[in-house]
């Protein structure tokens, strides 16, 4: 398992927490999302990935680790 730490530039409901693997879904302002949890593996890591990108949302930061 592996963590990660993700930010995007915008304010995403914390229902969304299923759809991203059970991640926790917290809010640092009025418009940046602070994504994070553990995933499997670096697969699962570019899944999520690709479901940020999907959606159309900006990155700002991204740990893995």
């Amino acid at each position: 398992m592996k963590k990660v730490e993700i930010i995007v530039q915008s304010r995403l409901d914390p229902g969304w927490s299923e759809w991203f693997g059970n991640l926790e879904i917290n809010h640092l302002d009025s418009d940046k999302t602070f994504i994070m949890g553990t995933v499997e593996d670096m697969a699962a890591f570019y899944g999520l990935l690709d479901k940020i990108k999907n959606l159309g949302l900006q990155l700002v930061s991204v740990k893995y680790y």
